[in-house]
């Protein structure tokens, strides 16, 4: 699995490589296996992620902080109480 990532990576970076040309070149010159190869060449995601076991979903939650509670001094609360 390390080979078709080091692929994918190799592709992203490399601009001479986002021609459909030199893209089926690379991919037919890698060491995959021809599932795979046929997967890339066809560009079945669909098929390439269940392959490579990907977890699609991927959540984030933000929740507020809760405030802290007040600290009232002795002297406040007698205050208060007058």
């Amino acid at each position: 699995m390390s080979n078709v990532i080091e692929l994918l990576e190799r592709i992203g970076n490399d601009a001479g490589l986002q021609t459909q040309d030199s893209f089926s070149q690379a991919v037919i010159d890698s060491n995959l296996s021809n599932d795979l190869k046929k997967m890339l060449l066809e560009r079945d995601v669909k098929n390439l992620a269940r392959e490579l076991d990907v977890c699609a979903d991927v959540v984030c939650a933000m929740l507020p902080a809760e405030d802290e509670p007040k600290e009232t001094d002795e002297s406040d609360t007698q205050q208060e109480e007058k």
